[in-house]
This record gives C-alpha cells, sequence and structure tokens, in this order.
C-alpha cells in the first residue's frame, strides 16, 4: 500500500470515530434530556432528524479530506471497496449461518 493510500484510510479511519463520537452523543441527549422533554417516541423521531444534521454538518466539514476528484472517481473507488467486501467468507454475515 503506497502512502497516499495508507493517509486516505488513516482519514477515513479518523471520520468514522469522528462520526460514532457525534452520534454517541447524540443518542446520549435522546436518552438524558429529549424522553424527559417530550417523551420517547417523539425523542427518537426527533434524535433520527438531528443525527441526519449531524452527521451532514460533519461530513461538510470534512470533504475536503476525501481524495475523490470527480463522482466517477468515488464510484470508482465504492465499486472497488465492495469487490474486496465480497471477498469476505460467506459465513461472516449472520443470514448465511441463519441468524
Amino acid at each position: 500500500m503506497n502512502r497516499e493510500n495508507r493517509a486516505y484510510w488513516w482519514r477515513a479511519i479518523g471520520l468514522w470515530f469522528v462520526l460514532m463520537a457525534a452520534e454517541t452523543l447524540n443518542g446520549l441527549w435522546r436518552a438524558k434530556v429529549l424522553v424527559l422533554w417530550i417523551g420517547d417516541a417523539a425523542a427518537r423521531d426527533v434524535s433520527v432528524f438531528t443525527g441526519s444534521i449531524v452527521i451532514l454538518l460533519i461530513t461538510f466539514a470534512c470533504i475536503g479530506w476525501i481524495p475523490a476528484h470527480s463522482v466517477m472517481g468515488a464510484a470508482d473507488h465504492r465499486l472497488r471497496i465492495h469487490a474486496r467486501i465480497r471477498r469476505v467468507p460467506p459465513l461472516a454475515w449472520g443470514h448465511r449461518v441463519g441468524l
């Protein structure tokens, strides 16, 4: 793996952790505050909306990190990742083992 590719993967993993942390905080906000204010069902609805907004804002803030220079370049990269995932043995997915 070349240096540029390695840097890309480290950025992707870093962004993934940032998104996980943001969504965890969104879930904590829902569980500790929104449920008390508006009830469980409404809090879940609001949390879905606010979680989507948080993901979009983080993505727009970090878009400069993503090295896709065109839509076709991004699509090509996704297809290559999908091809790598397909090489994983089918037993990795629960539907193959009856879960």
